[in-house]
């Protein structure tokens, strides 16, 4: 499995994929290669997922250069690129500062 630094350093130099889901939602939500690149280089861990259906993944946090929160889904399966599952802007009426899900 890859470890936080090995996707990191993929996203930083552009070496990722998206799956069909999450290249749907980059395009729905405007959400570009560059940005990708940029909050990816920096991302941290805000949960992870050991037992997901198609494997173990994690959801990272990162800003874009020009202070755009996302949250994307990577999964941790060794392979050449990493693996954009899912890509959004976390919504702040769920997340108190990113990294803590509100509660209901």
């Amino acid at each position: 499995m890859k470890s936080l630094e090995q996707i990191r350093q993929r996203l930083r130099e552009g070496d990722f994929e998206h799956t069909e889901h999450s290249r749907t939602r980059a395009v729905i939500r405007n959400i570009s290669d560059s940005e990708i690149i940029e909050a990816g280089s920096m991302a941290m861990v805000v949960e992870e997922y050991p037992d997901r259906r198609y494997g173990p993944s994690m959801l990272l946090f990162g800003i874009t250069d020009g202070g755009r929160p996302l949250h994307f889904v990577v999964a941790l399966a060794d392979s050449p690129r990493a693996r954009i599952v899912t890509i959004y802007d976390p919504d702040p009426t769920e997340w108190r500062d990113f990294w803590t899900r509100r509660q209901p």
